[in-house]
């Protein structure tokens, strides 16, 4: 909800530069990407930590099936509060995509069908289905990188500030199940 409230703040400011005055797909496009960074600001963490609650379900069950309990021993054992960002990049890709491809094509859609809904639900839609490669890969590499912590493999939950760890678990998957499984 965070995007589509800063979207039109975002999207205001951004027609003001000479640069987006020809380009009005392209400044929604933008726009849309843009406002989904305080929204991964606030949902990182917890994405992270549900990850972790799952996988900790399936093994020690150290958690006890506590939000809480899982984010302070993500920030106590695993390297500080900098271990509720693990694969950062991958959840902003994710998001970023999908609000640029959402709010880009709405108003071509409505060109065709005046209505609204239906016109949501296609480029919501849309967007899920481009950005749903990113989304598989970023998961690959959050629960890999958490599942290699919660056993002992690596001694904190490393942050990664970049996108390299989400296209090597993007490669792992084509590699093991070829391109369908990056649409499961």
């Amino acid at each position: 909800a965070i995007k589509f409230g800063m979207y039109p703040i975002v999207h205001q400011a951004l027609e003001k530069k000479s640069f987006w005055k020809n380009r009005p797909t392209a400044c929604r496009c933008a726009a849309g990407a843009i406002a989904t960074v305080p929204e991964i600001a606030l949902i990182t963490p917890l994405e992270v930590t549900k990850l972790a609650l799952q996988l900790d379900g399936v093994g020690a069950n150290r958690f006890k099936n506590s939000l809480i309990q899982a984010t302070k021993n993500l920030v106590k054992d695993g390297g500080g509060p900098q271990a509720l960002y693990a694969c950062h990049f991958g959840l902003q890709a994710r998001q970023a995509v999908w609000t640029a491809v959402y709010f880009g094509s709405l108003p071509l859609i409505l060109q065709q069908s005046s209505n609204l809904f239906a016109a949501g639900l296609i480029a919501g839609a849309f967007g899920a289905l481009v950005n749903n490669p990113i989304d598989v890969c970023r998961s690959v590499a959050q629960k890999d990188l958490l599942t290699a912590w919660s056993t002992g493999t690596i001694p904190t939950v490393q942050y990664f500030p970049y996108f390299g760890r989400t296209l090597d678990a993007g490669r792992q998957v084509v590699s093991a199940r070829g391109i369908p499984a990056l649409w499961p």
